[in-house]
């Protein structure tokens, strides 16, 4: 099975569901990782590598070089 391109990190807020509805609105396929805030992993090294923020949500987009967005209003429809 191959990884899909898209790769979105969130948590169970209301800015973390945007990305998450519209991927499924969308009906893209795309690989799912809950940024626990309980453990502080927005602040970990490795998330802040890709969202220097500490924020969520981030999707990656691995089809096109890694691009990252990590601003939510980026989801608005």
């Amino acid at each position: 099975m191959t990884q899909p391109d898209l790769h979105l990190y969130t948590a169970p807020t209301m800015n973390g569901w945007k990305p998450l509805i519209f991927l499924e609105e969308a009906g893209l396929e795309y690989e799912l990782t809950y940024v626990r805030f309980s453990q502080n992993e927005q602040k970990a090294p490795a998330y802040l590598e890709l969202n220097p923020n500490g924020r969520i949500p981030t999707l990656v987009d691995r089809a096109n070089d890694d691009f990252v967005v990590f601003d939510a209003s980026q989801f608005d429809a």
